[in-house]
């Protein structure tokens, strides 16, 4: 409020100082109105004047001698010179004298003259600066009119808005002595509910969690979902290329049920779409879902509820933290940096959005941890780092029955020719037959687990 009153008070002295600056260009107009006519008639009278005076300033002693008189005038012209030839010894330097000074006071008159005309030509321009002053003044005065107009709408604004605010914090109050009253009411009802039941909240929620559980077991054993076996090929593919479907038809010809299928899925992305483990999932089997992009976690957790879900990057060592780059392309993100400036050249679409920094594991970590034993599927999909993992799978101790992993290079065309030899040579060499190629993901079973199913 003080710093409004200051400059409200400033307007003012300058509304002021604007008002008497006014009444000073008033004066000024008045003074010049009335000296304006002596002026000019001063102006004529010395006009004619100098006008005069141009006309005879150049006096001659010699001038013509001439007389009215008819008969005598001759004699008296001719008297009157030879009296003008006798004295004219005398008279001349008077003459020259005279005219030498008419010369210089004719010079000055004029000069007088040139210099009255131009002040009063000035004259003439300062009489405009001030009637162009006195418009001026006359847009400033409706301007100081508007800005006390102004100021007095602002007061009253000002005491309208001290009012309100008054009237909201007393509201403001009212209300929040209202929830004040209503959460201590409610706090002694629900002390006298937690009496009356005779146990506390948290008895109630292992209660709840109990009941879920019990719940689940229902669910789980009177679901048709479960009987899988009488919808087997009714069933949906989430899968690139239906990868799904020829594991679960190996699945079937093996005779391993669904529900005790183990699978490690590198590299998850999304819960359903591109998934090469959700149709298991919804068939009874379950398994651990890898992911470094924190922002897919939440989608994961809520579909796949019933999977273990880690938010790492799979890599050759566990617990160190590295660089992973989040592209724009969906799937397509990864620890490479070359391998992501790859894929932005081939497709200029796609950005890296994001680089942020994750916790690392290792395949042969995750399985010691959560599964004790090799898994039945192992799905790897981590754009780039596809054999540096592979290489470090323990085939001995944890060796996977079925391995699926992509085999091209990304490209925004079918590129099924770019096949990666170097992985399947790899596998090869480990006892694993490449039972199927759909073009973009290889599928691998191992030979040794056959052998020891189908030998005679």
């Amino acid at each position: 409020m003080e710093k409004n009153d200051l400059n409200i008070l400033k307007i003012k002295n300058t509304i002021i100082a604007s008002m008497n600056q006014a009444k000073k260009l008033d004066r000024t107009q008045s003074v010049v109105r009335e000296n304006s006519s002596n002026n000019e008639e001063f102006l004529q009278e010395l006009a004619l004047q100098n006008s005069t005076v141009n006309r005879s300033w150049d006096i001659n002693p010699n001038f013509k001698i001439t007389s009215h008189r008819k008969t005598s005038g001759r004699f008296i012209v001719l008297l009157k010179k030879i009296i003008r030839k006798c004295i004219s010894w005398y008279i001349e330097p008077v003459f020259e004298k005279q005219r030498q000074y008419n010369i210089a006071a004719t010079k000055s008159l004029n000069a007088l003259l040139g210099t009255v005309n131009n002040l009063s030509h000035y004259k003439n321009e300062l009489g405009s600066e001030l009637n162009s002053i006195k418009k001026d003044d006359k847009g400033l005065q409706n301007e100081i009119n508007y800005l006390k107009l102004e100021i007095q709408n602002l007061k009253t604004s000002n005491s309208e808005l001290l009012a309100f605010k008054e009237e909201t914090r007393n509201s403001f109050l009212q209300d929040l002595q209202v929830m004040k009253e209503t959460i201590e009411t409610e706090s002694q009802q629900l002390n006298a509910l937690k009496e009356k039941v005779g146990f506390d909240y948290q008895e109630l929620i292992k209660i709840q969690q109990k009941m879920q559980e019990e719940f689940n077991v229902i669910y789980n054993e009177f679901n048709p979902l479960n009987k899988k076996e009488q919808h087997f090929f009714n069933k949906k593919t989430y899968s690139q290329s239906g990868e799904d479907s020829i594991l679960m038809y190996i699945l079937k010809v093996l005779n391993i049920p669904f529900e005790a299928v183990r699978y490690l899925d590198l590299g998850a992305n999304h819960a359903k779409e591109f998934s090469n483990t959700n149709a298991l999932y919804e068939f009874g089997a379950r398994g651990i879902l890898v992911e470094a992009n924190p922002q897919l976690i939440p989608e994961l957790k809520f579909y796949r509820n019933e999977d273990i879900i880690l938010n790492k990057a799979i890599a050759k060592e566990s617990e160190k933290t590295i660089d992973f780059y989040i592209l724009s392309g969906d799937g397509l993100s990864t620890t490479d940096f070359n391998q992501a400036q790859q894929t932005c050249e081939i497709n200029p679409d796609i950005k890296i959005e994001k680089t942020i920094s994750v916790k690392t594991t290792t395949y042969n970590e995750i399985v010691e941890k959560y599964l004790d034993k090799a898994p039945t599927i192992l799905s790897v999909d981590i754009e780039g780092m596809d054999f540096e993992i592979l290489e470090t799978i323990d085939f001995v101790n944890y060796r996977p029955l079925l391995i699926i992993v992509e085999m091209i290079e990304y490209d925004t065309n079918l590129n099924y020719m770019t096949k990666n030899v170097e992985i399947k040579d790899f596998l090869d060499s480990n006892g694993y037959d490449e039972y199927a190629y759909t073009g973009i993901n290889s599928i691998f079973i191992d030979k040794t687990y056959l052998k020891s199913k189908f030998k005679k």
